[in-house]
């Protein structure tokens, strides 16, 4: 689990903090057809080269390397993760 935050070692977030990851999974969710609570890994690269400052493919690749899980991503825990990164 190198590089990785588990959800129930994060601390506790405020409720601005909360309210702004909602909205992150909300907007990522966009891009669960399926509802499962995941994105291909590719999708997510392509987001990520794609929105606010955008990332080189290579910049992208790395960003998802520890949320891959056999070519998904868990985006909740993914936005969790960065926010608790950063």
């Amino acid at each position: 689990m190198k590089g990785r935050i588990l959800i129930s070692q994060t601390p506790p977030m405020s409720s601005s903090q909360m309210e702004r990851a909602e909205r992150v999974i909300r907007a990522f969710s966009a891009f669960d057809g399926e509802k499962t609570g995941k994105v291909r890994t590719e999708a997510m690269q392509h987001l990520l080269q794609s929105i606010g400052t955008p990332l080189t493919p290579n910049e992208a690749k790395e960003f998802v390397t520890d949320a891959d899980e056999g070519g998904w991503i868990d985006y909740r825990r993914f936005v969790l993760t960065v926010m608790f990164a950063s």
